[in-house]
């Protein structure tokens, strides 16, 4: 049973708003609400959970993958203007596990990130061309 502590969400930032002359990246609020969701072969066991850690600041997801075919995380809606967007997160494994993180922000996935027992650092940037009302971000 792989368990995957995606931890320490450090924010959405709002890169840059144009090509030229970007300005300073700006945070984008996050809400205080993510829903659990399972993106692996439908009806398999998973549990997810928000908590904080000790070991690093901010919100933390506790995925648990109870049967091999699951794929466990949260998601979480957004407004999100036309700009480029970077997403970043701290995630581990429990000890001797390895796995992998996907981070999704508004119309894009990144590719899967090796995470393993020691925290990584992992960051998703993608460009949003239109106003999205209510976007999803996860992990």
């Amino acid at each position: 049973m792989l368990r995957l502590a995606v931890v320490s969400i450090v924010g959405l930032y709002v890169v840059s708003t144009a090509v030229a002359a970007p300005p300073a990246a700006k945070q984008i609020q996050l809400p205080n609400q993510w829903n659990e969701y399972q993106w692996g072969t439908t009806g398999s066991k998973f549990k997810s959970e928000l908590r904080r850690t000790s070991d690093r600041p901010g919100m933390a997801i506790r995925a648990v993958n109870i049967d091999p075919t699951a794929q466990a995380g949260r998601y979480a809606h957004v407004k999100l203007d036309p700009g480029i967007y970077e997403f970043t997160v701290y995630a581990r494994t429990d000890p001797g596990e390895e796995g992998f993180a996907r981070l999704y922000v508004g119309t894009s996935y990144s590719g899967r990130l090796k995470v393993g027992p020691q925290w990584r650092k992992l960051t998703f940037e993608n460009i949003i061309s239109k106003e999205i009302a209510s976007a999803e971000i996860n992990v």
